[in-house]
């Protein structure tokens, strides 16, 4: 009676697995975005696509170091003008 039991609930087990399986890989296209002309893409497309957008991450970074590079050196004139004036107090 057991075997016979035991059968029948990995048979329920299998299909629950193969249902869960079926809804996991299930999605709705209607909220996915797609660009006409763009539907396959081969491996040099890719790379050029991840190209391009590395050089403008690049691009912006350096931007914003060449500000940060900016206010450092007003800092420091503003600094080397307090520094001389307070020398001169000093004499």
């Amino acid at each position: 009676m057991d075997d016979v039991t035991s059968d029948s609930e990995t048979d329920s087990t299998e299909e629950i697995d193969a249902h869960a399986l079926i809804t996991t890989l299930y999605s709705d296209q209607r909220k996915t975005k797609s660009e006409e002309g763009n539907g396959t893409r081969n491996k040099q497309e890719y790379a050029l696509l991840v190209n391009g957008l590395e050089k403008d991450f690049v691009k912006k970074k350096m931007k914003n170091y060449e500000k940060a590079i900016a206010v450092e050196a007003k800092h420091k004139r503003q600094t080397q003008q307090e520094m001389n004036e307070l020398q001169r107090d000093m004499k």
